[in-house]
């Protein structure tokens, strides 16, 4: 038999498990155990039996291509009017970060991995120790390369090429930080009157993902150029948005009432 502490804790876990904020799926899984747990105990009045609706959220788009453009000519119309080779350097990585994330859809931690050797002769950046351990190649887009290439041949004009051949390599060898990355985001967001919050790293990689999801339907290539070990993680990045669901169920109720009026002619 339970005594009176012994209440007064499940009471309090109780209070703390209908309260949490957790995710619906997350909470689901715990009513099931809670609700075993319940049940060993004798206790079945305590059981939750409320019915939450696990359906499908749309959750808020991230940034939009035309903010992500519009970073990317910042950066452009600076690197014009920009004499110090030092900072047309950190102007033209900027650049490539964000090509990185938004044209390729690689995680910040895996910018370091691009090597100017592996572009010019290869035109793929080989990632090793990734999020998930091996190897993996992901192709370079013509754009990316050619902005790569652009800034090795400034490196070289002033004698400013790296030791290991990185992109995104320091002077003295070792690459810049995704802390480095997230600011030059943030930065470029700032100068461009964009939020920064929106600006970020993993931002451009889920941007990448619904961009390719708009054109392609081959979600098993997606996974393989995002180094997801798990197919369903890349569902996630593939998942609508309120606005897409609007825009869908508006060309489709069009599709719908131009048959109608076509009937009734």
């Amino acid at each position: 038999m339970l005594n009176g502490n012994a209440i007064y804790v499940l009471e309090a876990e109780r209070f703390l498990f209908n309260e949490s904020g957790k995710a619906r799926k997350t909470l689901a899984r715990l009513t099931v155990g809670w609700n075993t747990f319940c049940t060993f105990l004798g206790l079945d009045g305590w059981k939750f039996i409320r019915q939450e609706n696990v359906g499908r959220e749309y959750k808020k788009d991230v940034i939009s291509n035309d903010e992500v453009l519009k970073m990317l000519d910042c950066i452009k119309e600076q690197i014009k009017i920009v004499e110090n080779p030092a900072e047309l350097i950190r102007l033209k990585r900027q650049e490539i970060a964000i090509l990185f994330g938004w044209s390729m859809g690689l995680r910040s931690c895996e910018y370091k991995n691009a090597n100017f050797n592996d572009v010019e002769q290869y035109g793929k950046i080989v990632i090793r120790n990734s999020k998930h351990n091996g190897i993996r190649e992901v192709a370079l887009t013509n754009e990316v390369t050619t902005t790569i290439l652009e800034l090795k041949t400034l490196r070289l004009e002033h004698n400013l090429y790296p030791i290991n051949g990185g992109v995104f390599e320091k002077s003295n060898g070792k690459s810049y930080s995704t802390s480095t990355f997230r600011r030059w985001l943030k930065k470029v967001a700032t100068d461009c009157d964009i939020e920064p919050e929106q600006a970020k790293t993993h931002g451009l990689r889920h941007r990448f993902a619904k961009n390719f999801n708009s054109n392609s339907s081959d979600i098993f290539m997606l996974a393989d150029i995002m180094g997801h070990k798990s197919i369903e993680t890349t569902r996630k990045y593939a998942e609508a948005t309120f606005e897409d669901q609007r825009a869908t169920v508006q060309q489709i109720s069009n599709m719908v009432m131009g048959v109608k009026l076509t009937q009734a002619s």
